[in-house]
Protein backbone atom coordinates (compact mmCIF):
# COMPACT_ATOMS: atom_id res chain seq x y z
CA UNK A 1 0.00 0.00 0.00
CA UNK A 2 0.56 3.04 -0.38
CA UNK A 3 1.91 5.56 3.01
CA UNK A 4 1.51 8.91 3.72
CA UNK A 5 5.53 9.69 3.19
CA UNK A 6 5.20 8.67 -0.37
CA UNK A 7 1.79 10.55 -1.15
CA UNK A 8 3.27 14.00 0.37
CA UNK A 9 6.37 12.86 -1.03
CA UNK A 10 4.86 12.79 -4.43
CA UNK A 11 2.82 15.55 -3.65
CA UNK A 12 6.90 17.80 -3.29
CA UNK A 13 7.70 16.51 -6.44
CA UNK A 14 4.16 17.23 -8.28
CA UNK A 15 5.01 20.87 -6.88
CA UNK A 16 8.33 21.37 -8.01
CA UNK A 17 7.11 20.25 -11.29
CA UNK A 18 4.63 22.80 -11.57
CA UNK A 19 7.15 25.41 -10.41
CA UNK A 20 9.48 24.41 -13.20
CA UNK A 21 6.65 24.49 -16.08
CA UNK A 22 5.54 27.51 -14.67
CA UNK A 23 9.38 28.92 -14.95
CA UNK A 24 10.08 27.33 -17.76
CA UNK A 25 6.72 29.09 -19.48
CA UNK A 26 7.68 32.16 -18.66
CA UNK A 27 11.45 31.85 -20.17
CA UNK A 28 9.48 30.80 -23.26
CA UNK A 29 7.19 33.48 -22.93
CA UNK A 30 10.52 35.58 -22.86
CA UNK A 31 12.40 34.07 -25.63
CA UNK A 32 9.34 34.45 -28.17
CA UNK A 33 9.57 38.32 -27.65
CA UNK A 34 12.99 38.29 -27.82
CA UNK A 35 12.95 36.18 -31.42
CA UNK A 36 10.14 38.65 -32.28
CA UNK A 37 12.08 41.73 -31.53
CA UNK A 38 15.11 39.89 -33.55
CA UNK A 39 12.74 38.86 -36.77
CA UNK A 40 11.49 42.63 -36.98
CA UNK A 41 14.70 43.88 -36.48
CA UNK A 42 16.09 41.41 -39.14
CA UNK A 43 13.16 42.82 -41.34
CA UNK A 44 14.28 45.92 -40.78
CA UNK A 45 17.74 45.24 -41.96
CA UNK A 46 16.53 43.46 -44.72
CA UNK A 47 15.14 46.72 -45.63
CA UNK A 48 17.59 48.83 -45.67
CA UNK A 49 19.87 46.61 -47.00
CA UNK A 50 17.08 46.44 -50.12
CA UNK A 51 17.28 50.30 -50.20
CA UNK A 52 20.71 50.38 -50.11
CA UNK A 53 21.06 48.25 -53.34
CA UNK A 54 18.63 50.12 -55.02
CA UNK A 55 20.32 53.76 -54.12
CA UNK A 56 24.08 51.37 -55.23
CA UNK A 57 22.29 50.33 -58.00
CA UNK A 58 21.08 54.11 -59.16
CA UNK A 59 24.21 54.87 -58.06
CA UNK A 60 26.27 52.56 -60.14
CA UNK A 61 24.10 54.02 -63.44
CA UNK A 62 24.89 57.45 -62.89
CA UNK A 63 28.43 56.89 -62.83
CA UNK A 64 28.20 54.92 -65.74
CA UNK A 65 25.60 57.34 -67.45
CA UNK A 66 27.93 59.86 -66.32
CA UNK A 67 30.96 57.68 -67.70
CA UNK A 68 29.43 57.48 -71.12
CA UNK A 69 28.82 61.27 -71.38
CA UNK A 70 32.52 61.93 -70.67
CA UNK A 71 33.51 59.29 -73.62
CA UNK A 72 30.45 60.93 -76.30
CA UNK A 73 32.99 64.51 -74.82
CA UNK A 74 36.18 62.93 -75.12
CA UNK A 75 35.50 61.64 -78.49
CA UNK A 76 34.02 64.66 -79.91
CA UNK A 77 37.07 66.64 -78.90
CA UNK A 78 39.55 64.46 -79.93
CA UNK A 79 37.48 64.61 -83.38
CA UNK A 80 37.53 68.49 -83.13
CA UNK A 81 41.12 68.52 -82.23
CA UNK A 82 42.14 66.14 -85.26
CA UNK A 83 39.76 68.41 -87.75
CA UNK A 84 41.86 71.86 -86.38
CA UNK A 85 45.17 69.52 -87.06
CA UNK A 86 44.23 69.20 -90.53
CA UNK A 87 43.19 72.81 -91.05
CA UNK A 88 46.40 73.89 -89.66
CA UNK A 89 48.60 71.92 -91.58
CA UNK A 90 46.49 72.92 -94.86
CA UNK A 91 46.98 76.29 -93.94
CA UNK A 92 51.02 76.12 -93.13
CA UNK A 93 51.39 74.66 -96.13
CA UNK A 94 49.35 77.18 -98.01
CA UNK A 95 51.41 79.51 -96.18
CA UNK A 96 54.44 77.91 -96.98
CA UNK A 97 54.01 77.60 -100.59
CA UNK A 98 52.94 81.60 -100.52
CA UNK A 99 56.22 82.30 -98.97
CA UNK A 100 58.14 79.94 -101.65
CA UNK A 101 56.20 82.01 -104.59
CA UNK A 102 57.10 85.39 -102.61
CA UNK A 103 60.56 84.39 -102.05
CA UNK A 104 61.18 83.03 -105.61
CA UNK A 105 59.33 86.36 -107.29
CA UNK A 106 61.69 88.92 -104.56
CA UNK A 107 65.03 86.71 -105.32
CA UNK A 108 63.70 86.86 -109.26
CA UNK A 109 62.91 90.63 -109.06
CA UNK A 110 66.16 91.19 -107.15
CA UNK A 111 67.89 89.40 -109.81
CA UNK A 112 66.91 90.94 -112.48
CA UNK A 113 66.84 94.62 -111.58
CA UNK A 114 70.03 96.62 -110.57
CA UNK A 115 70.81 97.87 -107.38
CA UNK A 116 69.98 101.50 -106.22
CA UNK A 117 72.29 102.53 -103.51
CA UNK A 118 70.68 105.25 -101.37
CA UNK A 119 73.09 108.52 -101.79
CA UNK A 120 74.05 109.77 -98.19
CA UNK A 121 74.41 113.03 -97.24
CA UNK A 122 76.10 114.95 -94.48
CA UNK A 123 75.35 118.16 -93.01
CA UNK A 124 78.04 120.64 -93.67
CA UNK A 125 78.64 123.21 -91.55
CA UNK A 126 80.38 126.38 -93.33
CA UNK A 127 82.17 128.26 -90.01
CA UNK A 128 84.62 125.40 -89.17
CA UNK A 129 88.15 125.83 -88.91
CA UNK A 130 90.51 123.30 -90.09
CA UNK A 131 93.49 122.62 -87.78
CA UNK A 132 96.34 120.91 -89.08
CA UNK A 133 98.84 119.10 -86.29
CA UNK A 134 102.71 118.25 -86.92
CA UNK A 135 103.67 114.82 -85.30
CA UNK A 136 107.31 114.11 -85.07
CA UNK A 137 109.22 111.01 -84.05
CA UNK A 138 112.31 112.39 -83.91
CA UNK A 139 113.83 113.85 -81.23
CA UNK A 140 114.32 117.44 -83.31
CA UNK A 141 111.87 120.29 -82.23
CA UNK A 142 110.82 120.81 -85.94
CA UNK A 143 107.97 119.00 -86.86
CA UNK A 144 109.03 117.13 -89.86
CA UNK A 145 105.58 115.86 -91.47
CA UNK A 146 101.82 116.56 -91.31
CA UNK A 147 99.62 113.68 -90.37
CA UNK A 148 96.41 114.38 -88.77
CA UNK A 149 93.43 116.68 -90.21
CA UNK A 150 90.90 117.77 -87.34
CA UNK A 151 88.30 119.96 -87.93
Amino acid sequence: MISLDQIQLLEQKVEKAVAKIIELQGLNASYQAKCRELEEYNASLAQRLSAFEADHNKIEQGILNALKRLNSVETSVLKAGSELNKITETKNKTSQNTVEKISEETISEEISEEPVLPELQLPVEEDVELNTFEVSFDNDSEPSQKLYDIF
